[in-house]
């Protein structure tokens, strides 16, 4: 299998992401090469990043009863399923058992106006899920019970905050400015007191409604142009963020404190700066939202340029980083996968390909399969535990969650 080799970039001048930063970074950056991915293709073996497999049916009940489960997350032993229809986060115990909902929707303390698929974060200190509702952050017990709530600074209650977190003993709110396509990270404490922010060289100007496009990246209107705003999610005590230009992977540490972790190089592929749209589809960039990162591996969801379709059947849109190795290999399809899933080839326990949508804390790795669609392939796979499963399955089923414990 051919792989490419990450390459090392000395650095010995001031790095410029949207303005030059002052933080301190390494002498050597790593570069992440997607520039001629398709010609080291290959397969990679589940058994190479993880040591178990489990399938786990959410129950289902009237309260319960999920639309869909394109997202879930799992954190502190429990999933947490968006419910699309409801407009609401439901939580599951680790066997699969319904806890409940997490809050609920009004504008009463511990209340939420409105939440999106990205609106949930997570306390890492206690493992409590924190709900973000445009001014304000809501922290719940693992039982949905309210725990406290945060607003936004006074400040920036003017603007339409894109994401809040929480970050060591604070929180970090991504603001944007569409205008100019910039923005903005605020750090504030639990009273709405600014500590920091980041980049200091310039101002806001207000936001506009936020929607999501097919891709699953974050997108904002002006006038009649679409901005892609930076994507933003957790590893460890850190918060990552990957930049609008899908270029550069930077993280925030518990204080604040900056470092650039990659460069992330598409070679003559690469996005033009303020693309048209027939540009961007004609483009080489990572659909940054579906970036998921463990301890030895960043998983990558890639875009290819239009003209790639014709391709799609003998290569996925999927890539695996091996930190260790810095190595980035593009996922092969086989002809039995390309019917079904694509992902990392289940040598486990020969069931379903496997693709993380998220990764804990604890490093379990979990995607979600809808019930028919569970029952169907565990004909196609020869994995006990899956026909097993699928037995106790019927069309009105919740999803199955796939739980992959990583090495």
């Amino acid at each position: 299998m051919r792989k490419y080799l990450s390459r090392v970039l000395t650095i010995v001048i001031c790095i410029s992401l949207t303005s030059c930063i002052s933080e301190k970074i390494s002498n050597e950056l790593e570069v992440i090469s997607f520039e001629g991915i398709r010609d080291g293709a290959g397969f990679v073996n589940l058994s190479e990043v993880a040591s178990s497999v489990k399938y786990i049916p959410l129950e289902t009940n009237d309260y319960s009863l999920l639309d869909n489960a394109p997202r879930p997350v799992m954190e502190s032993g429990n999933f947490y399923i968006f419910s699309g229809k409801e407009s609401c986060y439901k939580a599951f115990s680790g066997d699969g058992k319904f806890i409940g909902r997490i809050g609920r929707k009004g504008r009463a303390t511990g209340e939420y106006v409105h939440l999106q698929p990205f609106s949930l974060s997570f306390n890492f200190k206690n493992g409590n899920p924190l709900l973000h509702s445009y001014n304000k952050i809501i922290e719940y017990d693992n039982d949905g019970k309210l725990v406290k709530e945060v607003l936004a600074p006074d400040t920036l209650k003017s603007y339409t905050s894109l994401k809040t977190m929480k970050l060591g003993k604070n929180y970090l709110a991504l603001y944007g400015n569409l205008s100019k396509n910039r923005y903005k990270f605020f750090y504030f404490d639990s009273q709405g007191r600014i500590i920091d922010e980041y980049p200091k060289s310039y101002e806001l100007s207000p936001v506009k409604q936020i929607r999501g496009d097919a891709d699953g990246e974050e997108e904002v209107m002006v006038g009649f142009k679409v901005m892609i705003t930076p994507s933003v999610y957790n590893y460890k005590d850190y918060i990552k963020v990957i930049t609008e230009t899908n270029d550069t992977i930077f993280s925030f540490g518990p204080q604040f404190e900056r470092h650039i972790d990659y460069i992330l190089d598409y070679g003559k592929e690469k996005t033009p700066d303020y693309p048209t749209d027939t540009e961007r589809e004609n483009s080489l960039y990572i659909n940054s939202r579906f970036t998921c990162e463990s301890d030895n591996f960043i998983f990558f969801r890639i875009h290819f340029p239009a003209t790639d379709q014709r391709n799609i059947s003998s290569y996925t849109n999927l890539a695996i980083y091996s930190k260790e190795k810095k190595e980035l290999t593009l996922l092969k399809n086989s002809e039995a996968d390309f019917r079904s899933l694509t992902g990392l080839r289940n040598d486990i326990d020969n069931g379903i390909p496997f693709w993380p949508s998220y990764i804990s804390k604890d490093g379990e790795m979990i995607m979600s399969i809808p019930a028919l669609n569970f029952i169907e392939l565990s004909k196609e796979y020869d994995s006990p535990e899956m026909k097993k499963i699928a037995a106790t399955l019927n069309e009105n089923s919740n999803p199955v969650m796939v739980v992959v414990k990583l090495k």
